[in-house]
């Protein structure tokens, strides 16, 4: 019977540049970002977004993100709106549930 290992005289164990290369996580890069998403911190009501870094530095979405979150240790958020309650749904609930209608005016 035969063994799966037959000649194998290999280990198992990483060598130290084995693996994938990076090509877009480098400290330029790392610096580029940082410096495209801090460009706009004296304007506090104005934001980058990831796609538009993507594109003037023609890194992937995803490597942006990577790079925001990982070595720059920032959040990205993204911009929604908030349901506001309109006089007359707060009257509509009030009178399908009592007690409702305090604690919206609230």
């Amino acid at each position: 019977m035969s063994t799966w290992n037959h000649g194998f005289t290999g280990t198992v164990d990483r060598r130290p540049d084995s693996g994938r290369r990076r090509s877009v996580h480098t400290a330029d890069n790392i610096d580029l970002v940082d410096e495209l998403v801090l460009r706009r911190e004296d304007k506090p009501q104005s934001h980058g977004t990831v796609g538009e870094i993507s594109r003037e530095t023609g890194i992937h979405r995803s490597s942006v993100t990577r790079i925001i979150h990982k070595d720059l240790r920032l959040e990205c958020f993204k911009k929604r709106r908030r349901l506001q309650s309109s006089p007359a749904d707060v009257a509509a609930a009030a009178s399908q549930v009592p007690g409702t209608c305090r604690r919206l005016r609230s």
